[in-house]
């Protein structure tokens, strides 16, 4: 499972810290509908904020205890995980953090999950999803689901206003609790392919 845009909207605790901060007011922090939205968050000059800043912001918001610490989980997110969590399956979260001084966003993000109780099994820091191996995975970044893909995990890409891509043939749900249900549905057809013998041994039919 990803984590930013999947399970949590770090947008907003970015939006409070660059607010708080006096960087751009609460009107000028447009609603993210692009991966680089933070360019559209222009100041009373016409200026988005360009890539350089951005990290710099990042670094600054997470060393501040704000970023990847402020705001709650996406609606229905924490209950979409206890679901998988009830069903047996394993939850291997894998996010692209690596901001602040020593890798705060580690430590915060650390913080993040219990105090907002998200089940998990593990947790992989990484900008490549393909880093630990994945049965089934959900994420918000296509070229993300593009190498799980290539690598043969069965993605799916969660709609977002960042991702869309008319007639495109990818695996997509509108929600984490539609994913849930496509990872049940992919449990029961695997277990409908086995037979039982008289010793309980599973045969591949």
């Amino acid at each position: 499972v990803d984590l930013d845009g999947v399970v949590h909207e770090y947008v907003d605790s970015l939006r409070h810290f660059v607010v708080s901060t006096g960087i751009r007011t609460e009107e000028q922090c447009r609603i993210a509908e692009e991966m680089d939205f933070f360019r559209l968050w222009k100041n009373e000059k016409g200026e988005g904020i360009e890539n350089d800043q951005f990290i710099d912001i990042m670094h600054k918001g997470v060393d501040a205890g704000i970023i990847f610490y402020h705001g709650d989980p996406r609606p229905g997110a924490r209950k979409a995980l206890e679901d998988l969590r009830y069903y047996g399956h394993k939850i291997h979260i894998i996010t692209d953090r690596t901001f602040g001084f020593e890798n705060r966003s580690h430590s915060l993000t650390k913080e993040w999950l219990k105090n907002h109780d998200i089940p998990y099994d593990s947790l992989t820091f990484s900008a490549d999803k393909t880093i630990k191996y994945t049965d089934i995975m959900i994420d918000d970044k296509i070229e993300n689901y593009d190498d799980l893909d290539r690598a043969g995990t069965y993605a799916f890409l969660l709609n977002r206003p960042w991702n869309h891509v008319p007639d495109d043939d990818r695996r997509r749900v509108g929600s984490l609790q539609e994913f849930v249900d496509a990872v049940e549905w992919l449990a029961f057809k695997e277990e409908q392919q086995f037979e039982y013998n008289a010793y309980g041994e599973a045969n591949w039919l």
